[in-house]
């Protein structure tokens, strides 16, 4: 009975070595684990992300919002929006500072609030954006609102409609994309592209701030990403091609001969007219005005030119 007793002992005492050396060992792998995954999902400069936000004044009145629901709750909704997360990398100035800044170590599925003062918005109120005017075309190429409307003048507030508010945003991280997909034939991709001349000149972006600052500005136009299904003859055939093969997220510059773009410029396609029911046709541009007919061009206006483009693919759907 005696060594019945003592094995019985033994085999217990293994029995509780053995487990409590198991609960290290899953205490510790769990522990490496966790950690191992804060450091692959949690953002940080650079990283490539996609969040839903709720933008606030302070009073708490929504003024800006990525989601449709929030948005029509708001009487906020315009049907010409997509409502969709906004995709952006960390750290490249894509967003206001205090936004970028405040969602760094942010893990995804993670919501978070974030306060942020006028100067990591959209600054301070300045009295230099406060303008009188005296000719009214200056107005019409630029954003500001008409402050006071006098007979000799008017007097309009070009500052950011946000300059000098705090901000409250409602944040969700909804990927933090660690892999990035690559562009091929038939995928739906989203990009900002500002194109030029070849002396340096922009005939056109899809980037509001861009636009502003070299005078090519449309109220009309809505500046966001471009949207394309990639081969199928959706773009000119130089852009088709040249962004195939870029990761998303990855800046490329294009430099496409008219061949690629546009087309060479074709005299065919120039017309002395007389009869004036030619005019009621489309895509002709005025080129010179005679006694008795106009020269009118049917050629695009970018043919014969060799364009260049700088592309920024950000997001790819396969």
């Amino acid at each position: 009975m005696k060594k019945v007793y003592v094995m019985v002992v033994l085999v217990l005492v293994v029995f509780v070595v053995w487990c409590d050396s198991v609960e290290v060992l899953d205490q510790n792998g769990s522990d490496n684990l966790t950690s191992n995954q804060d450091i692959m999902t949690k953002v940080k400069e650079g990283s490539k992300v996609k969040i839903n936000y709720v933008g606030k004044l302070q009073d708490g009145a929504v003024f800006d919002t990525s989601i449709e629901k929030v948005a029509k709750e708001n009487d906020l909704y315009t049907s010409k929006r997509q409502y969709e997360p906004i995709s952006f990398e960390v750290g490249r100035g894509q967003m206001i500072p205090g936004l970028e800044k405040g969602i760094i170590d942010v893990a995804e599925g993670e919501s978070k609030t974030l306060t942020i003062e006028p100067s990591d918005a959209y600054g301070q109120v300045s009295e230099d954006k406060l303008r009188v005017l005296k000719v009214w075309d200056q107005i019409f190429d630029q954003t500001g609102e008409i402050l006071e409307i006098n007979d000799d003048h008017i007097k309009v507030d070009y500052n950011q409609p946000m300059a000098g508010k705090t901000l409250e945003f409602e944040v969700q991280l909804v990927e933090n994309q660690a892999d990035h997909a690559k562009v091929s034939d038939g995928d739906t991709i989203q990009v900002n592209y500002v194109g030029r001349f070849e002396n340096g000149e922009i005939f056109d972006t899809n980037m509001e701030e861009v636009a502003k600052e070299n005078d090519k500005y449309n109220p009309k136009k809505s500046y966001k990403p471009l949207k394309f299904q990639v081969g199928q003859g959706q773009m000119i055939k130089g852009f088709d091609a040249g962004v195939v093969g870029m990761e998303e997220w990855e800046t490329k510059n294009l430099t496409l001969s008219p061949s690629e773009a546009y087309g060479e410029k074709d005299e065919n396609r120039i017309h002395n007219v007389t009869e004036w029911d030619m005019l009621s046709q489309k895509g002709w541009k005025l080129k010179e005005i005679k006694s008795d007919s106009v020269v009118i061009d049917f050629n695009h206006p970018l043919a014969g030119k060799t364009l260049v483009f700088d592309v920024d693919v950000v997001d790819v759907t396969n």
